[in-house]
């Protein structure tokens, strides 16, 4: 998957994409995910969690407004394990809306959990 991220976006920086040279030229031990798929994933890890959050019980659709202080704390290995957390910050009520704002992180679970990414995202929900 990271070598198709690396095609589709063109960004085939040799860190993501050729195992050998960054094994032997980082001190990371191999190649590693991108931070902008990292960033991309996000949705999919933390679905389940918006489905069952009562917050988005009546919504009809979310859309993304837009995100706040992304960073990239910790480089993810390609092939490691991740997971994913998700917290509420806030909401702003509306007529027919509601903004709401949460905390994502990504952690890498290679021998002990390390944040490797956190973002606010703020999405609009439709009643």
């Amino acid at each position: 998957m990271v070598d198709q991220f690396a095609d589709i976006t063109q960004d085939k920086q040799w860190i993501h994409t050729d195992p050998i040279r960054a094994a032997s030229d980082t001190s990371f031990g191999g190649t590693i995910v991108h931070g902008f798929f990292t960033l991309s994933l996000i949705p999919h890890l933390t679905q389940i969690m918006r489905e069952t959050h009562p917050l988005f019980d009546n919504a009809k659709t979310r859309v993304n407004l837009g995100a706040n202080n992304l960073r990239y704390l910790h480089p993810i290995k390609v092939g490691a394990k991740i997971r994913a957390g998700l917290t509420v910050v806030a909401c702003q009520k509306y007529k027919k809306f509601e903004n709401i704002t949460l905390k994502a992180s990504i952690e890498t679970n290679e021998n002990a959990p390390i944040k490797a990414c956190e973002v606010e995202l703020i999405e609009r929900t439709y009643y």
